[in-house]
Parts: C-alpha cells; sequence; structure tokens
C-alpha cells in the first residue's frame, strides 16, 4: 500500500510539472522549441559535446551564475 501511494504521489508531481513546462514554453512563444539531444556538433564542430551536456543539469541556474555560449559561425 505504502509503494502504490509513494508511485501515486510522484506520478502526480511528474504530470504537474510536465504541466508547468508545457505552459512556461507556451507564454515564451518561442519559434520552435528544441533539446541538447537534438543539437547538431557536425553542424558546429567548435562546440564541446562533453561542455555542453553539462549545462544540461541546470546547475548554473541554482548556483545563479551567467552562462556565455560563443559560437564561431560560418556563413
Amino acid at each position: 500500500m505504502r509503494d502504490f501511494l509513494i508511485m501515486l504521489c510522484r506520478h502526480e508531481l511528474d504530470g504537474k510539472r510536465q504541466q508547468r513546462m508545457t505552459g512556461h514554453l507556451a507564454q515564451a512563444h518561442f519559434p520552435m522549441v528544441r533539446a541538447l539531444a537534438d543539437f547538431d556538433f557536425k553542424a558546429q564542430p567548435s562546440v564541446n559535446p562533453d561542455q555542453l551536456r553539462d549545462l544540461e543539469p541546470g546547475r548554473w541556474i541554482a548556483y545563479v551564475q551567467n552562462l556565455l555560449l560563443l559560437c564561431q559561425c560560418q556563413v
């Protein structure tokens, strides 16, 4: 019974988290939504994949640190 209650609470929290994220993305009016998993490292070889994946957990947000990405763009 206890395990079922824990599972039910986790399911509820995950659903609320997903609804919150969906609402924030809709409110932001981004022209398109992308994920780090979709990043094309071949198109931008100057980006270090390990450094970019290290940003994913968002620790830099929790520590109130600035983030600056510099990429060499070729036209």
